[in-house]
């Protein structure tokens, strides 16, 4: 199965191009969610909406209503995006990821770009313009460039499965849920995960950490004799992910 994950914006003709080109089996449509007293936001869910319509409608020959799920969220905080592709990446590990950030906002398009890293299974592209506009252009509301052809973005990847196999995926899930992202000492997270106090236990999660730390999943601080261990947005990311 080839799943497409794409933002709306203004550039509707260019995420149509993206659909009509990846040809996948199944939609998700992102459109801006409002958030509370925020005429901006209120603007945007309301275009974006209207925009996510006037896609389905023009696909419809093609695509069922169950082929296709809009989904309304804040699409410029980092760490919600994350959280909510990593759970459908991994709710669908036998299937395909395109996600389209040609209209994305930056903090979809970095956590798509970090999810391009950890998976190998997922793939970002972007629909260029095929007339570049000058800047009085952008006034209108929708732009109907329908772009050129896609353009692969190439991710470094990084190696996911061991941070889904104990007791990485452990430390990750105990730090999130038990400890609330952060533990200020080294006996406290041993006694979490229910390790035995014992030296070599304390040197094997101090060598777990290291590891999580390398994956950019947690960051330490040192205190004295002690050392800190925080989440980073990341590492709270794929603990949601790894502990649904």
């Amino acid at each position: 199965m080839k799943i497409l994950l794409s933002p709306v914006g203004i550039y509707v003709g260019r995420v149509l191009k993206g659909i009509s080109k990846t040809k996948p089996d199944k939609i998700y449509l992102f459109v801006s969610k409002r958030e509370e007293d925020s005429d901006y936001t209120k603007e945007w869910s309301v275009a974006t909406e209207m925009y996510a319509k006037d896609i389905m409608k023009r696909i419809s020959l093609f695509y069922g209503r169950s082929d296709i799920k809009v989904v309304s969220e804040k699409l410029g905080n980092y760490s919600r995006m994350l959280k909510i592709m990593i759970n459908l990446v991994i709710k669908h590990k036998d299937a395909e990821f395109l996600i389209d950030i040609t209209s994305a906002r930056r903090g979809f398009e970095m956590a798509a770009i970090t999810l391009g890293m950890f998976f190998t299974n997922v793939r970002c592209f972007y629909i260029p313009p095929k007339e570049p506009l000058m800047p009085s252009d952008y006034s209108r509301k929708v732009i109907k460039d329908e772009g050129g052809e896609p353009e692969t973005i190439t991710t470094p990847k990084v190696d996911f499965s061991e941070l889904q196999k104990r007791p990485l995926k452990d430390i990750l899930v105990v730090l999130s849920l038990d400890l609330k992202g952060r533990s200020d000492k080294f006996i406290a997270l041993l006694r979490a995960l229910k390790w035995d106090e014992t030296r070599s236990n304390v040197i094997r999660l101090s060598k777990m950490i290291k590891k999580l730390e390398n994956y950019g999943c947690v960051r330490t601080k040192r205190f004295g004799r002690e050392k800190s261990v925080e989440l980073t947005l990341l590492g709270e990311s794929l603990a949601v992910a790894l502990g649904s």
